[in-house]
């Protein structure tokens, strides 16, 4: 519900005279996109392999209650490539847009399966990220200077530079294109600590400057010089790192992950 209602006060509060909101990850799902193609598709054959397509992913998504991820765990990337030579979309157009998108999307999931591939997964997902931006980024701003634009995103797709997948994070091509239209980019990290969540909480220096029972501030960007020349004791090479790849912390005190019921009545966190 908060992230609804988030997304419901941007709007309302953006003076953007088109979309506020925009997505910028691969797809989730497959049959609307399927459906919509074989709309726009002029072409029999293609609107034919479109809704076999479209009836395959249905059979997944309609209820979304089983735990089969159908781009992930069942789509045919060799099925979805052939497309293009069933379609001719114009560049430019929404046909062109949703092929290119959908595509995208299996050989992301795809290689993810693929040991060898994995690399090449994320470094397609943070490619991905940066298209389905300039996407929107560039229709706000054809009749108006560059916006400024909120992004809330996955924590190490955020930072600056590197993250663990060893490509270049979506946060670091925001900080860039803020720089080339003559605008700065700030990035703010959220953490948690003693969460009833484990694995989301964070020890070492977060845990001693943290308040427990509050939301703490850290603005890391006086840190950078001192950081720099090594002069804060204990500290381990992923908190330095993070110095320069944010600009400040937010700690949430008692802080876990989201959880929600689902009509079934399965807890989901």
């Amino acid at each position: 519900d908060e992230e609804l209602e988030l997304m419901v006060h941007v709007r309302r509060a953006s003076p953007a005279p088109g979309q506020a909101v925009w997505g910028v990850d691969q797809e989730i799902a497959a049959m609307h996109l399927l459906e919509r193609l074989a709309e726009l598709s002029e072409s029999p054959e293609a609107r034919t392999e479109l809704l076999r397509l479209a009836d395959e992913a249905r059979r997944y998504e309609e209820t979304r209650t089983g735990d089969v991820h159908y781009l992930y765990s069942v789509a045919n990337p060799d099925e979805y490539a052939a497309l293009s030579g069933l379609t001719d979309p114009q560049e430019g157009s929404e046909e062109r847009r949703l092929l290119d998108a959908l595509q995208r999307t299996v050989r992301i999931y795809s290689s993810r399966r693929d040991p060898d591939r994995v690399y090449a997964s994320s470094l397609e997902r943070e490619r991905s990220m940066r298209t389905r931006f300039m996407e929107r980024y560039r229709a706000v701003s054809a009749d108006s200077a560059p916006p400024r634009a909120l992004v809330k995103m996955g924590h190490w797709h955020t930072l600056r530079g590197f993250y663990r997948a060893d490509v270049l994070t979506f946060g670091n091509f925001l900080a860039e294109l803020a720089a080339s239209n003559d605008m700065t980019s700030v990035v703010a990290a959220t953490y948690v600590v003693d969460s009833p969540d484990a694995w989301r909480n964070s020890g070492g220096v977060i845990a001693r400057v943290a308040d427990p029972d509050g939301i703490t501030v850290v603005d890391l960007r006086p840190l950078r010089p001192i950081a720099h020349r090594d002069g804060i004791a204990d500290l381990g090479g992923a908190w330095r790192d993070l110095i320069f790849q944010a600009d400040f912390l937010i700690i949430i005190g008692g802080g876990q992950t989201g959880s929600y019921e689902t009509a079934y009545g399965t807890e989901v966190r």
